[in-house]
C-alpha cells in the first residue's frame, strides 16, 4: 500500500516540487552561508534531457542555490518543461539570452559568490557542490575542479608525481606547483569564485558562445586551483 502511495505521489508531483518539499521539511546543513550560482547553457536538446539536468540541479545537497537557465529561442517543449520547473522552485531564473543581444539587465546577472556552469546534456551529483565549494571555502584559490579517480580522462593527465592525492584533496597549486594539472577542457566539473571567472571574460551575455576551452586554460595560467578526489565525475554527461 505505501509504495503504492509513494509511486502516485511521484506522478502527480512535480519533481521541482517534491525536491522542495525535502528542503522544507529538513534541516538546512551548515556552512551553506555563501550562495553558488548554477547556469544550465545549451538547453536546445530533448525536453527529456532538460527535465534529467533540472532534477539533478534542484536536488543538489547545497541548498543556498540559485539557478540561471540561459535559453535562445527555446523550441515551445522546451519552454514548457522550464517554465514547470520555475513555477516550483523560485530559486529558478530563465534568461532569454539571443546571441549578440544587449548587455543583460542587473535582475538577471548571477548573485552567486561561487559559480558552477553545466549544460542540459549533464547531470549534477548530489554532493558535488557541497563538496567543491567546502574544498574552496578552506583554502584561497580561485577554482576547485573535481577529479573522477575511477580513470577519468582529467585523472589520467596527471603525473605520478603530481597524482599523488591518496584520497585527499590538493589546494592552493599553480602550474608551477603541478605542472602536470590536468589539460583544458570544459567548465564542467569546476566550482568558480565568481569575480575570477569574471576576470576571466565570462558573462552572462557571452556564456552561450565562449570558448570554454580557452576561458579553461587561461584559469589554469592566471590562477590557483584546488583538485578534489573523487569516487567518480561530479558532472556526468548523459
Amino acid at each position: 500500500m505505501r509504495s503504492r502511495v509513494g509511486a502516485e505521489y511521484r506522478r502527480r508531483v512535480h519533481p521541482a516540487l517534491r525536491a522542495r518539499i525535502r528542503r522544507l521539511r529538513t534541516p538546512a546543513p551548515p556552512r551553506q552561508e555563501r550562495c553558488v550560482t548554477v547556469v544550465v547553457t545549451k538547453v536546445d536538446g530533448r525536453p527529456d534531457e532538460v527535465r534529467s539536468c533540472l532534477d539533478s540541479v534542484v536536488r543538489s545537497s547545497y541548498r543556498n542555490t540559485e539557478i540561471l537557465v540561459l535559453i535562445d529561442r527555446a523550441s515551445r517543449s522546451i519552454a514548457a518543461v522550464l517554465r514547470s520547473y520555475a513555477r516550483w522552485d523560485p530559486r529558478i531564473r530563465i534568461v532569454d539570452q539571443p546571441v549578440g543581444s544587449p548587455p543583460s539587465p542587473p535582475s538577471t546577472l548571477p548573485n552567486g559568490h561561487y559559480l558552477m556552469v553545466i549544460e542540459a546534456s549533464e547531470r549534477l551529483e548530489k554532493m558535488a557542490v557541497a563538496r567543491l565549494v567546502k574544498v574552496l571555502r578552506l583554502s584561497e584559490s580561485d577554482f576547485a575542479v573535481a577529479l573522477d579517480d575511477q580513470g577519468s580522462d582529467e585523472a589520467s593527465w596527471m603525473s605520478a608525481d603530481s597524482a599523488r592525492l591518496d584520497g585527499m584533496n590538493c589546494v592552493g597549486l599553480t602550474i608551477a606547483t603541478c605542472p602536470d594539472h590536468p589539460a583544458a577542457d570544459s567548465m564542467s566539473g569546476k566550482l568558480f569564485r565568481h569575480e575570477f571567472l569574471t576576470d576571466l571574460g565570462w558573462t552572462v551575455n557571452v556564456a552561450p558562445t565562449i570558448d570554454q576551452r580557452h576561458l579553461v586554460d587561461r584559469a589554469y595560467r592566471w590562477g590557483r586551483f584546488d583538485l578534489v578526489n573523487a569516487s567518480g565525475p561530479l558532472v556526468a554527461r548523459r
